[in-house]
């Protein structure tokens, strides 16, 4: 239990309606495949990257986790889009 409290907290939420907007256009991945791979809703994915909602927290982390696994790191992301 402990750990996975540690993986919660090191996540941080940092994802952004842009960052993951860019990360899936990276991947080329649909909406449809992202919100799959993360297990969340497509109305949830589509509210969050129109910054219409934001995502309870333990759908972000599914979000966050989806591109993670996928090779995405967000603070480099993060770093790209602030230059």
């Amino acid at each position: 239990m402990i750990s996975l409290v540690c993986y919660e907290i090191s996540w941080g939420m940092e994802l952004t309606p842009e960052l993951c907007r860019a990360a899936r256009a990276y991947y080329g991945w649909s909406q449809d495949e992202l919100a799959e791979k993360a297990g969340v809703g497509i109305s949830t994915l589509r509210d969050f990257e129109r910054g219409v909602r934001s995502p309870i927290k333990q759908n972000l982390l599914a979000l966050e986790r989806a591109l993670a696994s996928a090779g995405t790191d967000l603070e480099v992301l993060k770093k790209a889009f602030s230059n």
